[in-house]
């Protein structure tokens, strides 16, 4: 992916797929404030150091009371939600990811007759064995957009470079026909497409429902190929996933 413009892009919700009711995207951040550590005995520059770790992602939403829509999501200001923002739909495009507080829901009807809602999402803190879960991440698409699974199947996976330092990943499911179905992110040191070579299970979700997210994340290597796969018996499950491979820079590494 090379220089692009912000268009078509996706934003998901909890397992709603709100897009079409958002019409800007204001931040995506990955926040670390810094904290002025400066002697009475330094004559030089400043001192700093990195505070705590944080995340946000703000939008502006039109008002759409419809089921499923945005106001059905969003309304409640639920104490955890899961939010992916997907630049286009394309497999290995960039993805953001954040477990977040709704802090706000906010209205305002303008002069001219529109009814715009601001959303201000807050990283929700340490969610599992690790409190890197505090910030944004970005990672890259495992799904092309938000993708439909008729039976259980594999999806084409992407290609970059293996890696050694663990991972975090997001599942949102908009829809089940019937069924609970099992949504398995495998990895490949051998595949050239995505597609051929050996693969193995890194990780399954436990999300299956309708209207249902996940975020997990694992420790060690993460080869370079990466697909999902579904199972069990079911009927057009539509989801999408997103993962972020650990750096050995991460000020704190994945639990």
């Amino acid at each position: 992916m090379a220089k692009s413009a912000g268009y078509p892009d996706y934003l998901f919700v909890s397992g709603y797929d709100i897009s079409g009711d958002v019409g800007a995207v204001r931040r995506v951040a990955t926040l670390r404030p810094s904290l002025e550590v400066t002697g009475i005995n330094t004559a030089g520059g400043r001192e700093r150091l990195q505070g705590h770790m944080d995340g946000a992602l703000a939008f502006d939403a039109f008002f759409n009371d419809a089921a499923s829509q945005e106001h059905e999501v969003l309304k409640a200001r639920a104490a955890i939600e899961y939010l992916m923002y997907f630049m286009g739909g394309t497999l290995g495009n960039p993805a953001a990811m954040l477990v977040a507080l709704q802090p706000n829901y906010d209205g305002n009807r303008g002069q001219d007759g529109s009814l715009l809602l601001t959303v201000d999402a807050l990283s929700k803190g340490a969610i599992g064995a690790s409190p890197v879960n505090k910030a944004l991440e970005w990672g890259t698409q495992l799904t092309a957009g938000k993708i439909t699974h008729a039976s259980a199947t594999s999806s084409t996976g992407e290609v970059t470079a293996s890696s050694a330092s663990g991972y975090a990943a997001q599942l949102q499911v908009f829809s089940v026909g019937s069924g609970s179905p099992i949504i398995t992110i495998e990895h490949s040191s051998d595949t050239t497409n995505g597609i051929d070579g050996v693969w193995a299970t890194l990780e399954a979700f436990a999300a299956s429902a309708a209207n249902t997210a996940e975020r997990i994340e694992g420790t060690g290597t993460v080869n370079k190929g990466l697909r999902v796969t579904s199972s069990t018996v079911f009927t057009n499950c539509v989801f999408a996933v997103a993962l972020r491979r650990g750096s050995t820079v991460d000020t704190i590494a994945y639990a």
